[in-house]
């Protein structure tokens, strides 16, 4: 059975809040977005709006799906991992409110200096390219290969 993740960006035209993942050595001490396993009998949505509310401090449910990632394993047509990545647009209320609520710590970040990073995942990036210029463009819409 494929193990379900989700991953969520909370961002507007050039603040985004992310995490500094200290779980997982592919990814310890570098920024991503915030997320995490889906749970027996919830829904991707469901686990988005939980995960965020767990590690960022706020409930936050108006998520979007923007995309999803199906890493396979590599010794049969099995997904041993489906990741559905999902947007929500941040008010300058909703980044005051947010705050780190476990030992992975929580901020806000400005786009630019994300883009010019070292320390940011490089698919984090990519994936923040593609939904900045959405949100400067609404007539623009997307999903990842879903």
């Amino acid at each position: 059975m494929s193990k379900k993740q989700v991953l969520g960006f909370l961002m507007n035209e050039d603040k985004v809040v992310l995490i500094r993942k200290r779980k997982g050595t592919w990814q310890e001490g570098r920024l991503n977005g915030i997320g995490g396993t889906v749970e027996e009998g919830e829904t991707f949505h469901e686990a988005m709006v939980r995960e965020f509310e767990e590690e960022a401090g706020i409930r936050k449910p108006v998520w979007s799906e923007v995309g999803q990632i199906n890493l396979l394993d590599s010794d049969s047509e099995e997904k041993d991992l489906i990741v559905t990545i999902f947007f929500a647009y941040a008010s300058v209320d909703d980044l005051h409110e947010v705050k780190t609520m476990t030992d992975e710590k929580v901020d806000i970040y400005d786009l630019q200096d994300v883009f010019k990073a070292d320390d940011v995942l490089f698919n984090v990036k990519y994936m923040l390219m593609i939904l900045a210029e959405s949100i400067d463009n609404p007539f623009l819409s997307f999903k990842f290969g879903v």
